[in-house]
């Protein structure tokens, strides 16, 4: 009878990790973009008579935050500029959380996949 060889698992690599954060960084960019125009249209309109036009601001913030994390991600598609991307979409992730844009979990995306992309360089 012929043994089995024992498969060895393979070390995950590098170029899934930065997929991964690139992926991390489209999704959360996309979340923020859809809250902020979300908030800025229809909260803007619902809560006029207690914000006025702060609900609209804060709405336009988060489209701009998400626009900025959705550029870190374009620059991140060229490989001598990765950590200007990632370094991009972290501030404004981080600016982003601050003032409680996209929901929360936009940011929070853009933050891991900042994070995780810086991590990995290649």
């Amino acid at each position: 009878m012929a043994k089995k060889k024992s498969q060895k698992k393979e070390p995950i690599k590098k170029d899934k990790d930065i997929k991964v954060s690139e992926t991390l960084l489209l999704t959360g960019s996309i979340v923020t973009i859809l809250a902020g125009i979300i908030y800025a249209f229809v909260g803007s309109t619902v809560e006029f008579w207690l914000l006025g036009l702060y609900g609209t601001a804060i709405g336009i913030w988060g489209i701009i935050c998400g626009i900025i994390i959705f550029m870190g991600y374009i620059i991140t598609r060229d490989k001598n500029k990765k950590n200007i991307g990632f370094s991009t979409a972290l501030v404004i992730s981080i600016l982003a959380l601050i003032t409680l844009q996209g929901w929360i979990v936009g940011p929070l995306l853009g933050l891991m996949g900042a994070i995780i992309g810086m991590n990995y360089p290649e």
